[in-house]
């Protein structure tokens, strides 16, 4: 797999979606502001990922206000997050963590390297994330040559992977994937009409 630039890799993402998911494509929103960039990573205290960064330029992740959205954009089962909500859900982990751990554990785990995993269900302050539910994904901000990547969280086992060295390439992979899609072998009963919202992404 080769790694594209994210505005690039997320033109063929919206393409396919706006062509073969519609449903899910009326649920992205529009492309997320530099101020809102900047005022989280004010609360960060450090950049974020430039490739994380681009991606919520092109969209600010999905509106999840309407309910639950149709399809899993992000595999396995999450939908991406808007600047708004990654703030929130960063927030709350956070503050669960602080109740569950000393500060000398949650510095011990953030010199560990990137893409470290512990079974530990605690969030770390140089953790992003970028989609999820009450489980999800983030982008760990951590020193080292993971620096970037992108793992998947469970509330009650912690951190798992790397699943994708960096944003980036999870965008890619995720292309790559619809790319392959044989459309034409794709459940339209009414039932599992995608333009009537149920459109299922097989990312088992």
């Amino acid at each position: 797999m080769t790694t594209g630039p994210v505005p690039a890799v997320w033109q063929r993402l919206s393409e396919w979606l706006h062509t073969h998911a519609p449903s899910t494509a009326q649920r992205l929103n529009p492309p997320a502001g530099e101020h809102l960039l900047q005022a989280y990573e004010a609360e960060l205290g450090y950049a974020l990922p430039s490739d994380l960064r681009d991606f919520w330029l092109q969209v600010d992740g999905m509106d999840l206000d309407g309910g639950w959205p149709p399809g899993y954009l992000i595999p396995p089962l999450y939908p991406p997050f808007s600047v708004a909500k990654s703030r929130n859900y960063r927030r709350m982990r956070l503050q669960v963590a602080g109740e569950h751990a000393d500060d000398g554990e949650l510095a011990a785990m953030s010199a560990d390297p990137a893409g470290t995993t512990d079974s530990m269900p605690l969030w770390l302050p140089e953790w992003i994330p970028p989609a999820g539910e009450a489980d999800g994904m983030f982008v760990d901000c951590r020193g080292g040559a993971m620096h970037g990547c992108v793992m998947e969280y469970f509330k009650y086992d912690g951190a798992d992977g790397p699943v994708w060295p960096s944003v980036a390439a999870m965008l890619t992979d995720i292309a790559d994937r619809l790319d392959r899609i044989d459309v034409t072998a794709v459940d339209t009963s009414p039932s599992a009409d995608p333009r009537q919202g149920n459109w299922e992404f097989p990312w088992g």
